[in-house]
């Protein structure tokens, strides 16, 4: 089962780990604080806007729905494949 991803907590974990000010992030993202607490609660993002949050903290975090794939594509061919091997248990014995 797929755990779903909370871009806005990697997002402002990014921005704590740097210990950048809320302030701060807010200017180079061109937007008031207000905004940028929103963006810290959401869990979906645009794809331009995540971007740019990219450059400015100088981390891609397209990764994380990278690895999330990955981690998703792994989980169905195991369980595909334990299918298979039931199937084959129970035709052959």
């Amino acid at each position: 089962m797929t755990i779903p991803l909370h871009i806005g907590t990697f997002i402002e974990e990014e921005v704590r780990k740097q210990q950048l000010s809320v302030s701060a992030f807010a200017r180079r993202l061109h937007c008031d604080r207000t905004n940028v607490y929103d963006i810290f609660k959401r869990s979906s993002i645009d794809t331009e806007q995540l971007f740019r949050i990219c450059k400015i903290l100088n981390r891609n975090f397209f990764d994380i729905y990278s690895m999330q794939y990955y981690k998703d594509v792994e989980q169905s061919a195991t369980e595909v494949l334990r299918t298979l091997q039931q199937r084959k248990l129970d035709t052959f014995g």
